[in-house]
């Protein structure tokens, strides 16, 4: 069996990487962990003397350490990279190189990124098996992208009826031919060296780097990442949302065999038909960003439209609560919190402009 590794990536926010490691070891307990943190996280966020470490990558790096000590079984393998450049992809795409060539020295067939802000929901060695005979079958493919979507998000999507034998049956496969890869789920490692691909620039500008290859994204039959719905968002380095702590997994699945369920269901199901919130309310439909308002207004109208609009703060698929639970406890996103800090996000960006001029 061709050999994985999962890499866990993003900017250092603890309890976000604690989520998406755990959900890792949860599943898969035999094949490697790479996990990258991108800088460092500050207390404000401007920088410089007028601020200070919160040194996540640090208690990162030590839960890191227990783990290996945990599961000695297990290749765990961390580091730190320090980034000035913080456009949109500059870190993360860094750190995607990193492990390019980390995975090579372990000979390592296939790398599952996971950035931190989602969490592997389920997991089998078969997984591996359907990954390599669609790469097998897809001579065109380096990436297979195992997060929930949307086949209507796709304007012109080429649809395959493939018969997988790691399956013993015939699935219906979506392919994004208007995008060669995108960072997240599995890629073909080999494929890539051959092709001498790496990450750089920003994602426009290698999309057109790489449509010379006449490559296509294909989606994993069977989603098996789910996101955190409303995440912290992180720009230019500083962390902005709320960031969600908890001791229990962020999401969990709400039925007994979701594989099953994917793999029997006549319609393409949604990350909310399988995955619910675990000790938070959300507002479903979820939305990936907690700072994203146009957008998502703009993909409520959508769903409206379509007439399959159901607006409602959810909590481990209850809908309802009461006044104390909707002013006193954990809810995202938070309007009250999105406008309070949407000023002090402004105010943070002019001081550090200011404290960069000194």
């Amino acid at each position: 069996m061709k050999k994985l590794a999962h890499l866990i990536v993003g900017f250092p926010i603890y309890s976000y990487f604690v989520n998406a490691i755990n959900s890792v070891l949860n599943n898969d307990t035999d094949s490697t962990i790479l996990i990258i943190t991108t800088g460092n996280r500050k207390f404000f966020g401007w920088g410089g003397w007028f601020d200070c470490n919160l040194k996540d990558e640090s208690k990162i790096k030590n839960y890191s350490e227990l783990l290996k000590k945990k599961f000695p079984k297990i290749t765990i393998v961390y580091k730190n990279i320090k980034h000035k450049d913080y456009n949109k992809t500059g870190a993360l795409y860094d750190a995607y190189n990193l492990a390019l060539r980390i995975s090579k020295k372990l000979k390592i067939d296939f790398l599952n990124i996971i950035q931190n802000d989602f969490q592997l929901m389920w997991w089998n060695k078969n997984f591996i098996k359907i990954a390599d005979e669609l790469f097998e079958k897809n001579k065109n493919v380096i990436n297979l992208s195992c997060r929930f979507f949307n086949p209507k998000s796709i304007s012109k999507p080429l649809v395959k009826n493939i018969y997988l034998f790691s399956l013993k049956k015939k699935k219906k496969i979506y392919l994004n031919c208007s995008y060669s890869l995108c960072d997240h789920g599995i890629f073909n490692l080999k494929r890539i060296n051959n092709l001498g691909i790496s990450f750089s620039s920003t994602e426009s500008e290698m999309q057109k780097k790489l449509n010379k290859y006449n490559l296509a994204l294909m989606h994993f039959p069977i989603p098996c990442v789910g996101t955190i719905p409303w995440p912290a968002v992180v720009r230019k380095g500083l962390v902005e949302g709320q960031v969600l702590n908890s001791i229990y997994p962020f999401i969990v699945c709400n039925n007994k065999n979701p594989i099953r369920k994917i793999l029997n269901s006549k319609i393409y199901l949604r990350q909310e038909d399988l995955v619910k919130t675990n000790a938070w309310w959300a507002l479903e439909p979820y939305w990936y960003t907690e700072f994203g308002v146009i957008d998502y207004i703009k993909y409520l109208l959508k769903l409206k439209s379509q007439k399959s609009l159901n607006l409602q703060y959810t909590k481990f698929g209850h809908n309802k609560m009461n006044f104390f639970e909707f002013f006193f406890k954990k809810k995202f996103p938070s309007i009250s919190f999105y406008l309070i800090t949407f000023l002090f996000y402004k105010f943070r960006r002019i001081v550090k402009k200011i404290i960069k001029i000194l």
